[in-house]
């Protein structure tokens, strides 16, 4: 299902014709109200945690050349081990500079970003 998920938002047909399901670069979410988005980003690196946070994340990635960071939960562990520099697209919601990735299927590897 991904890649004739990827066809039809390539070619921006059903769904992926209308704006609620925009694909973003990180780079143009620089200050983005609360929602949940599509985002094409480049993963940079594991960022450490303040020790106040109550419900830590698995972990925080820098998006390369973005304002956000991305909240990795703990049923999506997998992507704090993916290397810096990989571009990916991540479906998640947006709040208070945090995209949080929750499900490992909402974060997918896109070799055909550069």
């Amino acid at each position: 299902l991904l890649d004739l998920e990827a066809a039809a938002r390539a070619e921006r047909r059903g769904l992926w014709a209308t704006s609620r399901f925009t694909v973003f670069d990180a780079s143009e979410l620089t200050e983005p109200p609360a929602g949940f988005y599509f985002v094409n980003a480049r993963l940079g690196p594991i960022v450490p945690l303040a020790e106040e946070v109550r419900f830590p994340p698995a972990c925080r990635r820098v998006l390369e050349d973005a304002a956000l960071v991305l909240d990795v939960r703990r049923d999506a562990r997998t992507a704090c081990g993916l290397p810096d520099g990989v571009s990916v697209l991540v479906r998640g919601y947006v709040s208070d500079g945090l995209l949080d990735l929750t499900y490992p299927r909402h974060l997918q590897e896109r070799p055909d970003i550069e």
